[in-house]
């Protein structure tokens, strides 16, 4: 029993040590009162008309964004509101549980077509629908066989240059 109290006691002593270096390293870290992380000078620091700047919101919908988007491809053609069972139907095979108390999948939001090609975009109100078990089933088949979907959620910015990037990267161009 005397060995196993010793090994205790030094067991114990080395995490009294440990939690004394991390302790003072902390305190070293935020040693001033009221900040949310390491010290930075007031100058450093950016005023807040700059952060607004930088993270002013596009008061235009997700529609109106994604049309101007979509004219520098004539190309494209779009459809909007695809049900799931269209998709399903088109696939030619179930994609989706049925029955019991399973929610049916949203529709896809738009589905664009460039050269034979479909790409789909799927808009949500909240995150709760994305991840309904028919939508993820919907998402792995989708994934499964390398058909394109874009996510974006209503609740999130979806800047202009965001929205654009992501739509030119999946159209080619």
């Amino acid at each position: 029993m005397g060995l196993f109290d010793s090994l205790l006691g030094a067991i114990k002593e080395a995490g009294n040590t440990v939690q004394q270096a991390v302790g003072e390293g902390i305190q070293n870290v935020w040693s001033e009162p009221n900040q949310s992380g390491p010290y930075v000078p007031p100058a450093a620091q950016p005023s807040t008309a700059q952060l607004n700047q930088q993270y002013e919101r596009d008061a235009r919908s997700f529609d109106e964004k994604l049309n101007e988007i979509l004219r520098a491809y004539p190309d494209v053609s779009v459809d909007r509101e695809i049900p799931a069972e269209a998709f399903e139907q088109q696939a030619g095979c179930q994609i989706f549980a049925r029955g019991g108390n399973r929610c049916l999948p949203d529709p896809f939001s738009y589905r664009l077509r460039r050269g034979g090609r479909e790409f789909f975009i799927r808009l949500w109100k909240r995150y709760e629908l994305y991840d309904h078990a028919a939508n993820r089933q919907i998402r792995a088949f989708c994934d499964s066989k390398g058909v394109p979907v874009l996510d974006f959620f209503e609740y999130l910015p979806n800047g202009f240059e965001y929205m654009r990037m992501r739509i030119a990267a999946m159209l080619g161009g």
